[in-house]
């Protein structure tokens, strides 16, 4: 073809076929422009196509055929657009199509077939459109289909057929709408269609048979309940267990499959503390709660995310939904409740709400999250939470306190920080309502070959304390975790925060709960659910507030008491360091428990549309605590705890001790000692740090100390 050599624009197509001694098209390598199609076929020597590295569109189809020798498509790395078909069957030695990988848009067919190494797609990665079918069928070595991922348009049917090592189809998961058919059948090794999860509407035929293995065909459910979602036949059978027929897949446990919930309600809640009816530029209110009640008088809750947007799915009915908040003695809101019918004109509703103060007052909420597990020997990380939930700028001390002894505080985070012996503080400057300061501090932990040793069962406990500054009448807010250091990693758990003793003067309170998750699989996992069944015997519902969460989420309580947490499209990835996240909410038990009353359960994860992981049972019990405190450094015994009026430190060694007792500011008091006696009769009720120290050898330990009556 080297007479072809001067040629470098072609008006019409270019065929070239049926040549059984052609070698090379080299002669054509300057050609820049083609009006019409590409098609080559049946030309058995040809070994690569590189004569079209110049060429940047196609202005119809492109089709590569039978060409038994052709070991790639390089030559077409350069294309960008292909105004026709894309067709490549029978190039039995192609492993794959990266040099399409500048194509964005394809305005005809894709018709993949009968290449025997194909191993992906992944070359077709940036096309984001096909305007006609696609085929993906008799590729003896295709594994999966995630090079299309990113198409969002598909303009006719699908056809995936033969594929024998194919396991999944989740690179369709973009797609919304199938124009015509819809037909997946005897890919003996598929095993789930989690990527069909998004398709609303299949304007044919809906056919899924003979795939011997699959047995997750959640991805369908949408697709088999809501009615008029399949415009043809629908047959589903000759596949795995759970995917026989359509009664087994909608029976199965298909968590993020939504079932006729088309309706929208959609709004944002903002605080108005200017009078000025809840502008656009109004502080927004994270995880507002919401009551539903539909017309049988059945009650459910869905929450707001953490800028302040709700937007809940609904079935066909009339609904009441009452935004809601923890100090409705300190805000009202506005409309106070709202009445929704749908369907209607839009089927979308969107309404806004304005919370207004009736006073002004302080209100805080802290917290500590132990963002990782207690384990000896490792770093641990916590995150400190200050928000402001008054009506008042606050400014203030934050003080954390730690075990100084068996942790060695590594790094904090945020400005004006301050540190000394077992204390950590901020300086909290104007917080502003409903607005809050992190931080994430760090600490490395105690081997049990250290001295002190720190071994699995051991409890840590840690007091964070926020003493405001900008009233005449200064408060104080605080918060108490117990974290038990464990010798494993469980990646996927249920903790209470407060621990697992409770004071008989916590009944009736809120206690916290964080449930952690990890994708420990070999994919991102699209989206996450965290259930959890809240024991009402136990519990108020209506209490439920979130108070943090590692990722956006959706929120609600169906079922009676089934709390659901849903991070829809979290993509979570599945390597190390970032394939965690988590959930912290708090709930008040009810005033009628009584001690020795045992409070708790576990939580079930989901990874997309895999069974669920179930974490540990967390139980915690309320009781009176009264013990001896042990400070194995020393060899000190210290008791009672709490105490009311007489403090025993007792020394095993009959070594000589000096005490010094400060509270969780870190402020020292003086109290009377002696006979290894300390009189705290003179202290307020609550929490202190005691530190015991060994004239001798200068070794110290701290212990928390309660005071009661």
């Amino acid at each position: 073809m080297d007479a072809l050599a001067n040629i470098n624009s072609i008006g019409g197509n270019l065929s070239i076929f049926d040549n059984s001694s052609l070698l090379n098209i080299d002669g054509l390598s300057n050609l820049l422009t083609i009006g019409g199609g590409i098609s080559i076929h049946t030309n058995i020597l040809l070994k690569n196509l590189n004569a079209f590295s110049n060429l940047t569109t196609i202005g119809s189809d492109l089709v590569i055929n039978g060409n038994s020798n052709l070991l790639n498509i390089d030559g077409f790395s350069n294309l960008n657009l292909i105004a026709g078909d894309l067709l490549i069957n029978n190039i039995p030695l192609i492993t794959n199509l990266d040099a399409l990988s500048n194509v964005t848009s394809i305005e005809g067919d894709v018709d993949i077939r009968s290449n025997a190494e194909l191993i992906h797609l992944d070359g077709l990665s940036n096309l984001v459109s096909i305007n006609g079918k696609l085929n993906i069928s008799r590729l003896d070595a295709l594994r999966d289909i995630n090079g299309l991922t990113n198409v969002g348009f598909l303009g006719g049917r699908i056809d995936i057929t033969r594929n024998p090592l194919l396991s999944n189809v989740d690179g369709l998961i973009k797609l919304d709408y199938i124009d015509n058919s819809l037909t997946i059948t005897e890919n003996p090794n598929l095993m789930d269609i989690a990527g069909l999860a998004n398709v609303e509407y299949v304007a044919a035929n809906l056919i899924i048979k003979g795939n011997i293995r699959l047995e997750n065909c959640c991805g369908i459910v949408q697709l088999l309940i809501n009615l008029n979602s399949v415009g043809g036949i629908i047959e589903v059978s000759n596949n795995n267990v759970d995917c026989g027929n359509l009664p087994e897949i909608i029976a199965n446990n298909c968590f993020f499959s939504p079932v006729d919930q088309k309706y929208r309600f959609k709004g944002y809640t903002r605080l108005d503390l200017a009078d000025n009816e809840c502008r656009a530029n109004n502080t927004l209110m994270p995880f507002m709660s919401f009551s539903i009640t539909d017309e049988q008088n059945v009650k459910r809750y869905a929450f707001g995310n953490s800028y302040g947007l709700h937007e809940f799915g609904f079935p066909a009915g009339t609904f009441k939904i009452e935004p809601k908040i923890d100090v409705s003695n300190v805000f009202q809101i506005s409309p106070e409740s709202v009445s929704i019918t749908f369907p209607n004109s839009t089927n979308r509703i969107y309404q806004d709400f304005c919370v207004t103060p009736l006073l002004d007052t302080t209100i805080i909420n802290i917290d500590i999250l132990p963002l990782s597990q207690a384990r000896p020997g490792f770093d641990s990380q916590y995150k400190i939470i200050c928000s402001n939930r008054g009506t008042l700028p606050v400014s203030g001390d934050l003080t954390f306190t730690y075990p100084t002894d068996i942790m060695d505080f590594i790094e904090p985070s945020g400005t004006d920080v301050m540190e000394d012996i077992g204390l950590i503080s901020w300086k909290i400057e104007e917080l502003q309502p409903f607005q809050k300061e992190e931080y994430i501090i760090e600490f490395n932990l105690n081997k049990p070959t250290d001295d002190p040793a720190l071994v699995g069962g051991e409890v840590l406990d840690f007091f964070l304390e926020l003493e405001t500054n900008n009233l005449a009448d200064n408060k104080i807010f605080d918060a108490h975790i117990s974290q038990t250091v464990v010798n494993s990693f469980d990646p996927n758990d249920k903790t209470c925060l407060e621990g697992n003793i409770l004071t008989p003067e916590m009944i009736g309170d809120y206690v916290h709960y964080m449930i952690r998750f990890e994708n420990t699989g070999t994919a991102n996992a699209i989206n996450v659910a965290v259930t959890d069944v809240i024991n009402t015997s136990m519990f108020d519902l209506s209490t439920l507030e979130i108070v943090d969460a590692s990722h956006e989420m959706e929120t609600r309580i169906n079922d009676g008491s089934l709390v659901e947490f849903i991070f829809r499209n979290i993509n979570l990835p599945f390597m190390d360091d970032t394939n965690d996240g988590y959930v912290v909410f708090k709930i008040r038990t009810l005033s009628s428990l009584v001690v020795g009353d045992i409070i708790g359960n576990t939580a079930d994860i989901f990874f997309d549309f895999n069974p669920p992981i179930t974490t540990n049972t967390e139980t915690t019990t309320f009781q009176v605590r009264t013990s001896t405190i042990q400070i194995p450094n020393l060899n000190v015994e210290v008791y009672p705890n709490p105490a009311s009026d007489v403090i025993t430190i007792k020394a095993q060694n009959n070594q000589s001790l000096d005490y010094l007792i400060f509270d969780t500011l870190g402020k020292t008091h003086a109290v009377p000692s002696g006979n290894n006696n300390m009189d705290v009769s003179s202290l307020d009720n609550g929490t202190y740090i005691l530190q015991v120290i060994d004239k001798a050898t200068e070794k110290f330990g701290v212990v928390k100390i309660v005071i009661a009556r």
